[in-house]
């Protein structure tokens, strides 16, 4: 099977296909029975997906429960369903925020058994933060972050030790009425604990403590000196874990799932093909155009590659996420590389950045030198690849577990 920008994208929306969350919950709980119908609080950007899927298996998991979703998410028929902020929490965060509090004081009266069903999102979704910072010193914090690339494990890290809910809050709200927690995680690394900052999984301390870290990183006194204070303080003890997360997928099961059907088509997968953390945006960039330069076969990286853009300008700036960037990144290094080749950059949840759902660059593409450069330079990837047609469709969010990287010559 010959690299083409069809067959990526093929593969890609049969991956997108197999991990779409109502179906994963579902062969997870194929043969499940409750004694008791458990109230089911679902958060995140898949959440209204697993809670349908859950009620495929589970007749009337849909009453009394609760989800938390994207704003472009569709609303569940007889369902309460509340849209939160994303990527950055705002107003509706906290509102969703303290409306999950009085449904888990709800639940708690009623002696129900609560399951938690939890995607990515959920971070900026539902918010509550401790006292303190105001909400726009959040945003500050959580904007700056962002601008700077700064990797998943560290941002999750400082929004824990900003919330009540996080870090292991929630949990501690719903105490012994927390019976199963379903994740559908979209770590990197593959930890389950980490998904919505730690919501109902306490998070190990940072090493070295999260100040040092980001005044390593030159990021500490851009912050609120609240912020930068409360990051000084001695941690206090994390609350205990008191139910085991359940994984219903992970980005290495994109990986394994896009293997799986190139090998079958008779492709070579270069061995350094699975899921990483800490992606910095230029290395990967080097490795992928090395690859479609020299190698052979498919190369398959899951992850979410760091995108710096210094400091944080207007939002109209940044037309474009870290997809649809790298893609236009590798294209513009590919430009005059006379073999067949095919690079995609998708976006498992359908948003990168501006809408659309990441980006397919090929051999030939018709963007001139100044075109690649214009865009690259001015963060308009976005646009770029919508007037060339390079972008992956976008829409609501049926998975979520990161990005997925295909570089096949």
């Amino acid at each position: 099977m010959q690299a083409s920008r069809d067959g990526a994208i093929q593969l890609w929306r049969s991956v997108l296909e197999r991990c779409d969350a109502s179906k994963l919950i579902v062969a997870h709980l194929a043969g499940t029975s409750a004694e008791r119908r458990p109230r089911i609080l679902s958060l995140g950007k898949a959440a209204g997906a697993l809670l349908c899927g859950a009620a495929e298996v589970l007749p009337g998991a849909r009453e009394g429960a609760l989800v938390v979703q994207t704003a472009d998410a569709p609303e569940l028929p007889g369902v309460e369903c509340l849209a939160g902020d994303h990527p950055v929490a705002g107003e509706a965060s906290l509102r969703a925020g303290r409306r999950v509090l009085e449904w888990v004081e709800a639940a708690q009266e009623e002696d129900a058994e609560v399951w938690v069903l939890l995607s990515g999102g959920a971070s900026a979704l539902v918010e509550l933060p401790r006292p303190g910072p105001t909400l726009a010193e959040l945003q500050q914090v959580q904007q700056r972050l962002l601008t700077a690339g700064v990797d998943i494990d560290l941002q999750n890290a400082v929004r824990a030790r900003l919330s009540q809910l996080k870090g292991g809050g929630l949990a501690e709200w719903l105490g012994d009425s927390l019976k199963r927690l379903l994740v559908l995680v979209d770590i990197p690394a593959g930890t389950p604990e980490l998904v919505g900052s730690g919501l109902c999984s306490p998070l190990p301390p940072w090493p070295g403590g999260l100040a040092a870290e980001l005044e390593r990183r030159g990021l500490l006194t851009e912050l609120p000196d609240i912020v930068q204070l409360i990051l000084r303080e001695a941690r206090s003890e994390a609350p205990e874990a008191t139910v085991w997360p359940e994984v219903l997928a992970t980005p290495r099961t994109m990986v394994e799932l896009a293997t799986h059907d190139l090998l079958a088509a008779g492709v070579r997968i270069a061995p350094a093909s699975g899921a990483r953390a800490h992606l910095e945006g230029r290395e990967l960039a080097d490795e992928l155009v090395a690859h479609l330069q020299t190698g052979e076969g498919a190369l398959i990286v899951a992850g979410e590659a760091s995108c710096d853009r210094g400091s944080p300008g207007p939002a109209s700036e940044a037309r474009g996420g870290r997809a649809a960037h790298l893609a236009l990144e590798v294209l513009d290094r590919m430009a005059g590389v006379e073999r067949e080749w095919v690079f995609l950059a998708g976006a498992s949840d359908l948003k990168d950045g501006s809408g659309e759902g990441g980006a397919v660059v090929a051999a030939g593409h018709p963007a001139s030198a100044e075109e690649r450069r214009a865009a690259l330079e001015g963060w308009s990837s976005a646009d770029f690849h919508r007037r060339f047609g390079s972008a992956l469709p976008g829409g609501a969010p049926r998975t979520n577990l990161c990005d997925l990287y295909l570089a096949w010559c």
